[in-house]
């Protein structure tokens, strides 16, 4: 069986990226010293479940760091699902999938960033109805 280890956002600007996400949830971004515009993201610390990733500028023609992407859906999961909802409009992302309720997981939402990258986001409470 195979894990996902890391993740990659495609952004055409990144530095909007970087705001919305550290606004949202809360992530941090290192310049990453190679040969192309990459930063390390930093979604937690070490000691928690999870992963982190990277962002790097968008190519619309690809280059061998940079390919063209369409999209891969991530979950995030958050402490209070209505609070990052509200953050992600002030951050100027929108919400495509209102609250719903996962039976004796949580509560869930989709999001859209300003760059229109799908993100799930997710409550874990064992009580949802």
């Amino acid at each position: 069986m195979s894990r996902i280890v890391h993740f990659e956002i495609a952004a055409s600007d990144p530095e909007r990226l970087m705001t919305f996400y550290a606004q949202v949830l809360n992530w941090t971004f290192e310049k990453w010293d190679g040969p192309s515009e990459y930063w390390k993201i930093t979604t937690g610390p070490p000691h928690e479940k999870g992963i982190n990733g990277g962002l790097i500028r968008r190519s619309p023609t690809g280059t061998p760091i940079s390919l063209p992407t369409m999209s891969f859906v991530c979950t995030a999961s958050v402490d209070t699902l209505d609070e990052t909802l509200a953050k992600v409009v002030a951050a100027g992302g929108t919400i495509v999938q209102s609250k719903f309720a996962l039976p004796e997981i949580g509560w869930m939402a989709a999001v859209r960033d300003p760059e229109g990258h799908v993100l799930n986001l997710i409550e874990y409470d064992a009580s949802p109805r």
